[in-house]
């Protein structure tokens, strides 16, 4: 994929209007690609990826905003949520396995049960003092309160990273959400097993995140372990999530600077109210789109025969 980097030294600055490191530029591109990715299913915009399964459930990292197929040893799994189903066809072992949508979570694992203390650890030096909040339950069920100093009381428990870790000092059962500061390094969440001395990952966030909300699933009982010795991680061919760019090094979701470029153009003259070039550069910006993905993914792979000095052969494209 194209970074921003790459993107501000392309022929974009052409048509920005502003200096390419500009608030202004960055907003524009942010915008252009989150305009586009609602337009469809692109070139590099679907992906596969595989999930660790915790307790039944599998929940998907930052960039996953939806999930479009799944599978578990290589058989479908049937997709619904609280309101439709989507059936596939049966085959072996996973006959009856099905996914439903849970809703979303802000740790990629439950915490597992009492008498756990939640920590935050920094993996950079300069991140000490950002602090995290975390909403949720305590073991009594009650909401997770803090006091201050004047007797206030406010929900949720706020976390000040700190060497060597930052800790709740009460026992928390659940975690409904979670807010933190912006950090220059990943920020790192466990529970905590005091009875066992034990740390359980629940939680691994970039240091953009500041409203962390991951799309979670949960398999039926149908979808055991036993049969298939043993389930770990299932495979998914998921929607990317738009994530804005901040950093130079950060990747462009949409791959296609041309597109890109059309699309900014669309919003210029949607804001200045010429609604009919608008939707013009609009039309051409989803063209483009639709031209890279028939030449990355063309419906006929067929051999092709070649020539050269060497003598003739014959290659296949798949």
């Amino acid at each position: 994929m194209t970074t921003f980097l790459e993107f501000k030294e392309s022929s974009a600055v052409n048509i920005l209007g502003n200096c390419p490191d500009s608030p202004q530029a960055l907003q524009l591109l942010n915008d252009a690609t989150r305009k586009l990715m609602r337009r469809g299913d692109f070139s590099e915009t679907v992906v596969p990826i595989r999930v660790c399964v915790y307790f039944g459930c599998t929940v998907f990292p930052r960039y996953v905003g939806s999930v479009r197929k799944m599978n578990i040893c290589n058989c479908p799994v049937d997709m619904s949520n609280f309101w439709y189903s989507f059936q596939s066809r049966q085959c072996g072992c996973r006959s009856s396995c099905a996914a439903i949508d849970f809703g979303t979570s802000p740790v990629f694992s439950d915490i597992a049960g009492e008498g756990r203390l939640v920590r935050a650890y920094a993996r950079c030096q300069k991140d000490l003092g950002k602090t995290i909040t975390i909403f949720g339950v305590d073991n009594f069920g009650q909401t997770l309160h803090t006091r201050d100093s004047e007797g206030n009381w406010s929900e949720g428990i706020t976390l000040t990273l700190a060497k060597p870790f930052a800790s709740t000092s009460v026992y928390v059962r659940q975690i409904t959400r979670l807010l933190k500061d912006k950090t220059q390094c990943p920020t790192d969440v466990y529970a905590y097993d005091v009875a066992n001395d034990v740390l359980e990952a629940i939680g691994h966030y970039d240091g953009s995140e500041t409203n962390p909300d991951y799309y979670r699933m949960q398999l039926n009982s149908h979808c055991s372990p036993a049969g298939c010795n043993g389930l770990k991680s299932i495979t998914a061919l998921v929607k990317l999530r738009f994530i804005p760019v901040e950093n130079d090094s950060d990747l462009v979701l949409i791959n296609n600077v041309d597109a890109l470029k059309l699309m900014i153009q669309t919003m210029k003259y949607s804001d200045e109210g010429d609604l009919y070039k608008a939707n013009a550069y609009e039309i051409d910006a989803i063209r483009e789109l639709n031209a890279q993905l028939r030449d990355d993914f063309p419906l006929d792979h067929v051999p092709i025969q070649t020539f050269s000095s060497f003598g003739s052969g014959r290659q296949h494209c798949f």
